[in-house]
């Protein structure tokens, strides 16, 4: 059995990008392939991105055997690791990047690079804008079966879609920033499976009350709120994050991080 890793790509790289290969306004799918191909300058895209998240599930990928990685990439598509591609710059957010039905259109392709065999898994811990380019994959629906994913990402709700319940105070259990939670989930994720997932959920629930609100960064912030599958309004943002998980920010501050967000 083989377990297909889903990583989610870095903006910083150990690259600079040449200026044609920032996607702006102005860039059509196709202009981006003719622009892509003609770059003099390309390196294995496991050495290319050096984000810390992104660092660290390379480890976790190389140190677990029967683990294949790919990296789900704005401006390359679903890029293996060993796959040689140029510096750029492209996401999935204010036009900067493909819409999310293009994405499987990009120079490496999307979902059909993966040929899962009888019992392979495909597990993917990342922010809800790189799952929803997923979905948006003619394949998805062939491969829904094999997924395996948070119960808070895009594709849970895929009835052929394994999900795995997240408790709210995960990353204050683990220990980590929620920027790192989604590396975290594919760590434990591969030391322990899904059981691993599920003794985590609750060991949250084992948690005493929360008796005072918790700072975070504005990083943290920023990731935190990424990860929400959905933003019904500021409101009952505001109300989640500051009651519901006992973090101390602002209206003002949670109002201008899901603005920049969006």
């Amino acid at each position: 059995m083989t377990i297909h890793v889903l990583i989610q790509c870095s903006k910083k790289k150990s690259l600079d990008f040449s200026p044609e290969m920032k996607w702006s306004s102005k860039t059509t799918l196709e202009s981006w392939k003719t622009k892509w191909e003609k770059q003099p300058v390309s390196t294995d895209a496991e050495k290319l991105y050096s984000g810390r998240s992104i660092k660290r599930e390379f480890e976790f990928i190389s140190r677990t055997s029967g683990v294949e990685g790919y990296i789900i990439s704005g401006g390359a598509g679903l890029a293996k690791l060993n796959d040689k591609i140029p510096s750029y710059e492209s996401t999935f957010s204010n036009g900067n990047g493909p819409h999310y039905s293009q994405w499987h259109q990009l120079p490496l392709g999307g979902l059909a690079r993966i040929t899962p065999q009888k019992g392979d898994i495909i597990v993917s811990f990342a922010a809800p804008s790189y799952h929803r380019v997923i979905k948006e994959d003619p394949m998805f629906e062939k491969l829904a079966s094999k997924f395996v994913v948070a119960s808070t990402s895009p594709l849970s709700s895929h009835q052929d879609v394994t999900s795995v319940d997240i408790h709210p105070r995960t990353a204050e259990l683990l220990k980590v920033a929620y920027i790192d939670l989604n590396s975290e989930l594919l760590n434990q994720y591969l030391i322990g499976g899904i059981k691993r997932l599920e003794e985590v959920y609750q060991d949250c629930e084992k948690l005493p009350s929360m008796q005072q609100r918790r700072a975070i960064s504005d990083e943290d912030l920023l990731a935190l709120i990424e990860s929400f599958e959905s933003i019904s309004s500021i409101t009952n943002s505001v109300k989640y994050i500051r009651h519901t998980l006992g973090i101390s920010a602002s209206y003002e501050r949670i109002r201008d991080a899901i603005h920049q967000l969006r």
